[in-house]
């Protein structure tokens, strides 16, 4: 295996001052770096495809579900060979090129060969996820990919062995199409870094308008499936950054619950914080995050089978939170009572969020240390190593300025006030449920996905149409801890009456 091109250089107070007070360019632009790269080798690829019959199958897949898009495959209607040319196709004609909307940071050399693979064994018994394309954020491990979460010292790193969740997807003879561009580091390199703008890639743009966010981590996740350029996508998240792109994408986001934190991830995640980052799936429909969700899990205990009866929300108590736009919660409030929901607002939360910063910052620190000592480059031992070479080229490598690396660079360790604080937050909302006697809390869009999601409960968001000013609308959905099957049902009943996608159309 060849060496990673990774370079370092050490660190002095000097610098930390320099770095803090970095001049920050405030004005996203459309940046887009190594486009071109991209670009040349998705040519590479689709040399010798007609682009007549990947249109004819663009056309006829576009906005359909896995289970469609299965169906006409055991019809013959296309070979998986096909379907990941198409996708590669509409990469290069909707994402890397002028005015795309840059959602991809690399693509799968082998995609097409492992979609050949996939043809030669199939039997037309195969269906999940088998021979479908798979985009995953790029701060999640691929051996034969580049792994670099969006930052230019790691941009030529490939780890020895694909991340577990990357593993599972292999096994269930899913096609890894391509990375995803992301919010660098998770979004811990600084307060004026945009979400998904990365140092390596550029800036992600939303497909429904270029001129609205992209949410958070997981942008070029959401784009992807927003866009069509796979059939899902892989993000994570540590405070919202799966939903809140799946909000500002109009796509089906879910993270499911987790009670033991070191378990979140498993192995293979260049890691914010190692107690709460979290993998999630997104798709264009409860049914398709449901299926990624199965193929993730590592027993059939713990998949989740959806029921198509109508009773999941009878005399289920759902608290409403009141804080978000009034037409859309009496929309909800609407459909609920019509399933047989009992209702009740919810006006205030548990106060938990006052140590999160300390939190994340700390253990940021202690988790980036332990991912480089794993990766065995000489001289490479934590943050002042990144913050020292990213002051080399800063232009380049950070553009908006790195102060929260510094800020976490000069934190001091605080593991038991930490463990305190996360025991905290969930106590809190376990409480919160038992005392409001509630099964479900609602909520429009994202305004609580950042505090609920520090707390490992599974929550789900389906798409709404569009608000008052054209944005796109969702509601979201959580449950306490441990319920993901029935979260997910009771999504699937509520989608029925509620979900309405905002289509991606155009490039505006």
């Amino acid at each position: 295996m060849k060496k990673s091109k990774i370079f370092v250089v050490t660190v002095g107070a000097v610098g930390l001052v320099a770095a803090v007070h970095y001049a920050r360019n405030k004005q996203v632009k459309r940046y887009n770096y190594h486009h071109l790269s991209v670009a040349s080798t998705l040519s590479k690829q689709l040399k010798g495809y007609e682009v007549q019959r990947l249109s004819f199958i663009e056309q006829i897949v576009k906005n359909q579900s896995i289970d469609t898009i299965q169906y006409l495959r055991h019809e013959d209607v296309f070979t998986y060979e096909e379907l990941t040319a198409m996708y590669l196709y509409r990469i290069s004609r909707m994402d890397q090129c002028d005015n795309g909307t840059n959602a991809i940071i690399s693509v799968a050399e082998d995609a097409l060969a492992s979609a050949k693979i996939a043809d030669d064994s199939y039997d037309h018994t195969q269906g999940g996820i088998y021979g479908l394309s798979i985009v995953v954020n790029d701060n999640i491990e691929t051996k034969n990919i580049a792994t670099s979460a969006g930052t230019v010292l790691l941009k030529y790193y490939r780890p020895k062995k694909d991340a577990a969740v990357v593993e599972k997807l292999i096994e269930k003879g899913a096609i890894i199409l391509a990375k995803a561009n992301l919010t660098e580091l998770a979004g811990a390199v600084d307060d004026a870094l945009p979400a998904g703008y990365s140092s390596v890639k550029g800036q992600t743009l939303n497909p429904l308008n270029k001129s609205w966010s992209v949410g958070g981590t997981s942008a070029g996740s959401a784009v992807a499936v927003a866009a069509d350029l796979a059939v899902g996508a892989i993000g994570t998240g540590t405070n919202g950054g799966v939903l809140k792109p799946s909000v500002a994408m109009s796509v089906v986001g879910f993270t499911p619950s987790v009670t033991d934190k070191s378990d979140r991830v498993g192995d293979g995640l260049i890691p914010l914080n190692r107690h709460l980052d979290t993998i999630g799936v997104i798709g264009r429909s409860v049914l398709d995050v449901t299926e990624l969700y199965n193929n993730l899990v590592d027993t059939d205990a713990q998949k989740v089978g959806i029921t198509s009866q109508k009773d999941q929300l009878v005399g289920k108590q759902v608290g409403v939170y009141t804080k978000g736009d009034e037409v859309g919660l009496n929309y909800v409030r609407t459909r609920l009572a019509e399933l047989g929901a009992r209702w009740k607002n919810m006006d205030n939360l548990p106060q938990f969020s006052q140590s999160l910063d300390q939190v994340l910052l700390t253990e940021f620190k202690a988790s980036l240390k332990n991912y480089f000592e794993k990766l065995s480059v000489p001289h490479l031992a934590g943050l002042e190593d990144l913050i020292a070479y990213n002051l080399q080229k800063p232009k380049q490598r950070v553009r908006f300025g790195q102060s929260k690396l510094v800020k976490a660079f000069q934190v001091k360790p605080n593991t038991v006030g930490q463990k305190v604080s996360l025991e905290i937050i969930q106590e809190a909302i376990a409480q919160f449920f038992n005392a409001k006697r509630i099964d479900y809390l609602v909520f429009m869009d994202d305004v609580l996905t950042a505090q609920l999601g520090l707390a490992g409960l599974p929550t789900l968001t389906i798409p709404m149409g569009r608000r008052a000013d054209g944005k796109p609308h969702s509601l979201s959905i959580v449950a306490p801890i441990g319920k993901d099957r029935a979260l997910l049902n009771m999504g699937y009943t509520l989608a029925k009456t509620i979900q309405k996608r905002v289509l991606v159309t155009s490039q505006k």
